[in-house]
């Protein structure tokens, strides 16, 4: 049975009990600094409650929260793609990079977080929700793992913003995937008519093919 947690709710021993969900392969919807999200650790057993709860092709990628740029460090292959992700995240974290996976990335995750093609999708941001987990993690289990970083929306449907409405548009059936809610209401300069998840920013392909793709 799935919990709302509100955000005034949110304690040290909270966030603890939320990290131990997490490493258990338990989905939690909770906020991010665009839109709300579905984070668990990304394994085969969570990665197919995502694919069921989403209803998505499950060759379709899916992103994963690194902690710091030196956690995201051994997943990625060229040094050179840590290097300008660290310079672009100075000035936003509203993006998700399209990188090389490392081959430490390639033996530890499973598909759809690595792709056919060898890729990974990488995001780094300051949200106090998604920091306090992977802070949760380190001191109370001494682990620290990716989060998975993909839109808390059934496929096909726009990404949600306000609480609220994200709860209106979840079928009752899918719920049964879910184990916690997190209520942060309507985030920061949310846009219901127009909410977007991160941009895109493919360099996998290299630092002279770089593709921008706004979501």
């Amino acid at each position: 049975m799935h919990k709302i947690i509100k955000q005034k709710e949110l304690t040290y021993i909270k966030y603890k009990f939320l990290a131990r969900a997490i490493l258990n392969n338990e989905l939690i919807i909770g906020p991010s600094d665009t839109v709300y999200g579905l984070y668990t650790v990304p394994t085969k057993k969570s990665v197919k409650k995502i694919i069921k709860f989403k209803g998505r092709d499950y060759n379709k990628p899916v992103s994963v929260f690194m902690y710091n740029i030196q956690h995201a460090n051994k997943f990625i292959k060229y040094k050179s793609h840590i290097d300008f992700i660290s310079n672009l995240l100075k000035k936003d974290t509203k993006y998700t990079f399209i990188v090389k996976a490392s081959a430490y990335a390639i033996k530890t995750l499973p598909r759809p977080i690595i792709t056919d093609s060898k890729t990974i999708g990488i995001r780094i941001i300051r949200h106090e929700f998604i920091t306090n987990i992977f802070m949760g993690m380190q001191k109370a289990f001494n682990k620290l793992m990716p989060i998975t970083a993909t839109s808390a929306n059934i496929s096909n449907t726009m990404p949600y913003c306000d609480f609220n409405l994200l709860t209106k548009s979840i079928p009752k059936n899918k719920l049964k995937y879910i184990k916690h809610l997190i209520d942060y209401g309507k985030l920061q300069k949310c846009n219901n008519l127009s909410p977007h998840a991160s941009t895109l920013i493919d360099i996998s392909k290299g630092l002279k093919n770089i593709r921008f793709i706004k979501r």
